[in-house]
């Protein structure tokens, strides 16, 4: 384990000549065999305004949510629970942290899935099947034959953004692409989305900390 400005950078076997700042503010170097050490930290000085901006976003999402980066609660709807590794604790139970989004999905898929349902009978959108996954950068997807796949984190956000997420998906079943006319049809119903857009960056950790 090496330290470059105080944080832990850890080596990973790779010619990809890449970077990657965890939400747990963890810095990965991807980099071939016949890499040097100091090749490497050059390599994240030249990178210093990324990996600072990376690092700084990490440090806020930790002093707003502190427990839920430490896995001693989780987000419902927005909402902290206590979150515990032991069966028959008090809070939501699972046997590990890449447990957690399964265990959301469980206890609230369900009022998700009502939520899409309203939101499609409100804009006349037909769509096909919905399911869940835990996804590294997406939110949801929308593909060709309208089939709608969200994913588990979107159950931990605030009802709002849940609503945003849910409304963007189907007017993908009308519109395939971020055009003019998505953008109106999506303002019909959700005239501050671009706000919600924003607001959803915040929660973006929520999308990778329960993966290592």
């Amino acid at each position: 384990m090496w330290y470059w400005n105080g944080y832990p950078v850890r080596r990973v076997w790779d010619a990809s000549g890449s970077l990657r700042v965890s939400a747990e503010k963890n810095v990965t170097v991807y980099a071939g065999q016949d890499v040097s050490d100091e090749q490497i930290f050059k390599f994240l000085d030249r990178h210093r305004r990324f990996l600072l901006t990376r690092l700084r976003r990490a440090e806020a999402w930790e002093d707003r949510f502190p427990e839920v980066m430490h896995c001693q609660t989780v987000l419902l709807f927005g909402k902290e629970r206590p979150l515990t590794f032991v069966r028959g604790g008090e809070g939501v139970f699972v046997r590990n942290k890449r447990g957690v989004p399964r265990a959301v999905e469980a206890l609230c898929g369900e009022a998700f899935l009502q939520r899409v349902a309203q939101w499609k009978e409100r804009m006349g959108v037909v769509c096909g099947t919905i399911s869940f996954q835990y996804a590294k950068t997406l939110w949801g997807t929308c593909d060709a034959e309208c089939n709608l796949r969200f994913n588990r984190a979107a159950m931990m956000l605030p009802p709002e953004l849940c609503d945003y997420l849910i409304v963007h998906e189907l007017a993908h079943c009308n519109f395939r692409n971020h055009g003019e006319g998505f953008h109106r049809f999506v303002a019909r119903f959700l005239p501050d989305e671009r706000e919600r857009g924003k607001k959803l960056a915040e929660y973006s950790f929520l999308l990778s900390i329960y993966r290592e």
